[in-house]
């Protein structure tokens, strides 16, 4: 299944940059990056580390209830 995708878009590039071309147009070139961690689910353990930068320490407060435990939004 994998090489399969991967031919249906090395065919599908190739026929967007031939089409480019021919039109004597520039071609534009979009590169989407990121990291599979960036969904948010940090593990309450490190929940600590924010609070040892000075910039981020008052984030701790609004995050952790008088017990220390996370504060779960029910609305979210």
């Amino acid at each position: 299944m994998r090489k399969r995708t991967t031919i249906l878009v090395a065919i599908s590039t190739a026929i967007c940059c031939s089409s480019a071309m021919a039109a004597g147009k520039p071609l534009k070139v979009y590169i989407l990056a990121g990291q599979s961690n960036m969904q948010g689910s940090a593990h309450k353990s490190t929940f600590a580390a924010i609070g040892d930068d000075p910039k981020t320490a008052s984030l701790l407060s609004e995050i952790l209830d008088r017990n220390g435990n996370p504060i779960v939004c029910d609305n979210a």
